[in-house]
């Protein structure tokens, strides 16, 4: 027998009040579902009989309620009655958010009224009904009850679940999927310190969410929804006043290998951490290029001097231009002068036996629309002629930066180039970016990206939808759309 939560006199009659709009409403959507049967002959035949069931039941409909909210009982038949249950709830379905405004109504009222409301679903999930019965009362009642208390009230409500299930209250309850999947509205938003507080006792959820693979579901629906939680759960972190256990290593993973928006909110979340600067240098040494370029970028946003010789020994024995140019910058924000320093200073010489190196494999295919051949002649600023293979390395180089703002090192080989030449070489570049950014793409430029993109395109529409005249529409849309990023 669940705990016994008997009802005010005032919310009793705004229960039976609720179920008077409730007949209202259902009046004027009968009269308009039999004007709509009756719009001609051939509409209404074998429909006589199909009359709406009327809006007697909804008296003894609200004593059930009341009954409900105050025993936690089920009433025989309670959940299984017509509209609004279940199926109804659009109906009233301002009307349950009203009542759940109403000060006499306590939280244990509130997850039984979720019950009654459709709000949770069989296998015991709150639905996005319930949740936004469940935010109108938090907003009403000075964000009552907290996550916690809310995990609480599920055992003490007297629901009929399994006992092992309801040990571990935040998976089959869906308790975690409010925190994280972003259902609630700014204003009446989770604060960092209930965050914080729920998630102490369950950080297996929530690392559990923080390493979800998204690209892995299988189903574009799901794999956004990690996302969403994801990302929720590390802009929760940022603001949480300390980090539940078991997140540290999780949070270094995506500050270090996520992708930018995720870096980004892991580096917030462990702005005050002690590791920052050891765990960064650490991943100097990693397998993955992307990872020893994300290093790089963190240790230059730190600032930190004990990572000067480390990024030396890693720039020394690096060989991805992407890492390099990352290097290098963080090199630079730590005052290195490249000019001066020895073993970074810039030789020609030695650009280029560089260039001649790494240039062995060609130039990147992604770099193919760039007119290398109508490159203008450099001199060095002492009249020399500049070696043309040094020239292309130089871009491909200032490429690998992804950044239109030059690393520390092009800068200075820049500086040594003829004025007017240098300034020749950047309007040079900028055009030729321009022309092949706005210029529209061939059935050959895009053919393989419109294909390999059409099984999702075919997930998003309904069933026995054409491929080829799919493939067909996408590929028209994508030649309307310049090649480039300007547009």
């Amino acid at each position: 027998m669940a705990a016994s939560a008997p009802l005010t006199e005032a919310l009793q009659a705004r229960v039976r009040a609720a179920f008077e709009t409730l007949r209202s409403n259902r009046r004027a959507a009968h009269a308009a579902l039999r004007r709509f049967l009756s719009i001609g002959p051939e509409a209404n035949v074998g429909r006589a009989a199909e009359t709406p069931p009327g809006p007697e039941h909804a008296p003894s409909v609200a004593e059930r309620l009341i009954d409900h909210l105050a025993t936690g009982d089920d009433v025989p038949g309670f959940l299984t009655i017509p509209p609004p249950l279940h199926g109804g709830v659009a109906v009233v379905d301002g009307e349950w958010k009203e009542l759940a405004t109403h000060p006499d109504l306590e939280p244990v009222h509130l997850l039984r009224l979720l019950r009654a409301h459709a709000g949770l679903s069989e296998d015991g999930r709150l639905t996005v009904a319930g949740l936004h019965v469940l935010r109108r009362y938090r907003a009403t009642h000075e964000r009552r009850p907290t996550l916690l208390a809310l995990a609480e009230l599920f055992v003490t409500a007297g629901w009929r679940l399994d006992a092992r299930e309801l040990a571990e209250i935040a998976p089959p309850m869906g308790l975690d999927d409010i925190a994280l999947q972003g259902l609630w509205e700014p204003e009446d938003d989770v604060t960092p310190e209930e965050f914080a507080t729920y998630f102490a006792t369950r950080p297996q959820a929530l690392v559990a969410t923080l390493e979800a693979r998204p690209e892995s579901a299988g189903d574009v629906l799901i794999a956004d929804r990690r996302r969403e939680r994801r990302e929720r759960a590390l802009f929760l972190l940022v603001r949480a006043p300390e980090l539940p256990p078991g997140v540290v290593d999780p949070l270094y993973r995506l500050a270090l290998g996520g992708h930018e928006r995720l870096r980004t909110l892991a580096r917030g979340a462990l702005r005050e951490h002690h590791e920052r600067t050891s765990r960064a240098i650490a991943a100097l040494d990693e397998r993955a290029s992307r990872v020893r370029a994300s290093a790089a970028h963190w240790l230059e946003e730190l600032g930190d001097p004990a990572a000067m010789t480390p990024l030396r020994n890693a720039y020394a024995k690096e060989t991805q231009e992407t890492a390099r140019a990352a290097m290098v910058r963080a090199l630079g924000a730590l005052g290195v002068d490249f000019g001066g320093d020895g073993e970074l200073a810039f030789d020609r010489d030695g650009l280029a036996r560089e260039a001649a190196t790494k240039l062995k494999r060609g130039r990147p295919q992604k770099l193919g629309w760039f007119p290398w051949d109508t490159i203008p002649e450099l001199r060095w600023r002492d009249g020399v002629p500049v070696d043309r293979r040094s020239v292309e390395w130089l871009l491909v180089q200032a490429d690998a930066n992804k950044s239109p703002s030059p690393t520390p090192l092009l800068r200075q080989i820049l500086g040594e180039l003829d004025a007017d030449d240098a300034r020749g070489l950047g309007d040079f570049v900028a055009t030729s970016w321009f022309a092949n950014d706005v210029r529209l793409p061939t059935p050959e430029d895009v053919a393989d990206e419109v294909r390999s993109s059409l099984p999702r395109e075919l997930r998003r529409r309904s069933a026995g939808y054409d491929a080829e005249t799919l493939y067909e529409e996408l590929l028209a849309q994508r030649l309307e759309e310049p090649f480039g990023s300007v547009f």
